[in-house]
Formats: structure tokens, sequence, C-alpha cells
């Protein structure tokens, strides 16, 4: 048995909530408006952590680009995310911003509930381990994306008109 998925509203403050149901049949509810990944998740992954702390515009941009093309295909660890990131941190300092910008987008395109005040803290005290959980995150969703999908309507179905041959 493959495993499928069922989308359903959550009853508990509105949140939507997706419904997994593993080759078991065994379900979890996991909910879509909040973060999957906590900002102090940062340390499950070594590699995302040393490139969150040491190497942030790499990270940067490779979650933007992540975020535009999930195949990664074409992808250069240098690239115009990473070099704007890279210019507005170290020559003014308000990369945080940038990040700030980025989590707003993030949440938009995934319906992940927050609000500006929570991005800018985040995003200015939380920096390396903001970066780090917009990876983990986009990740994640997209890992989802491609098991859960909605609705596909069908092509409508067409009757050809039999053309009758007239008596004479």
């Amino acid at each position: 048995m493959s495993p499928s998925s069922l989308q359903q509203n959550g009853a508990a403050q509105g949140a939507q909530t997706q419904t997994t149901l593993n080759a078991d049949g065994e379900g979890q509810d996991t909910h879509r408006d909040r973060w999957h990944h906590g900002l102090c998740g940062c340390c499950a992954s070594c590699e995302l952590c040393l490139l969150g702390t040491f190497l942030p515009c790499l990270l940067f941009g490779q979650t933007s680009h992540r975020i535009e093309d999930p195949s990664m295909e074409g992808y250069s660890h240098v690239n115009s995310d990473c070099i704007v990131m890279m210019g507005v941190t170290y020559l003014t300092g308000f990369g945080w911003m940038i990040v700030m910008r980025k989590r707003f987008q993030i949440r938009q395109r995934y319906g992940i509930k927050g609000s500006d005040a929570r991005d800018c803290c985040a995003s200015y005290w939380c920096f390396s381990s903001a970066l780090v959980q917009h990876e983990r995150e986009v990740l994640a969703r997209q890992k989802t994306s491609s098991v859960v999908q909605g609705y596909q309507r069908q092509p409508a179905m067409e009757m050809k008109p039999t053309h009758a041959n007239p008596t004479t």
C-alpha cells in the first residue's frame, strides 16, 4: 500500500491540518499553518548549522533558489541572492532585513501564520537560526507537496454528434 494523504480542516482554532497515512494505515496530523521546524532546531543538521553560522549568504542563496526552482537545476553557490545578501550584511549590517523579507515570503507561500513583528525579531536576534529554519522548512514543504496534491479537475466529456443519413 503506497502512502496516501487526506486534507481536512482542523476544528481546533480553525487550523488547517493534514492527515498523512503511512504504509501501515496509521495517521499523523500535521499543522500546515505552522512552522514544521522551530528556530531552536537549527542544530538538527550540523551542515546547515555551520553554513548558517559561518556562510549565511550561501545558505540564503540556496534557499532562495530552492523556492524558485525545487529541482535546483542551474544552482550556483554564488548567485545573485547570495551576493546581495553578502553586500547588505557586510557593508551595512542590515542583512537581517533581507532575511525578514524572505521569512515573510515563505510564510505567505506556504500559508504559515505569523506576524511581521515575529519575523523581525526572529531575523534580527536569531539571524543564523532563522536561515536554517527557512531552508529546513522549504525542504519539508516541498517534500510533502509532491505527496499531497489538491483536487485535479478531469477534462470535460464530449459527445460527438452523429450525422443521420436523410432518407430520400
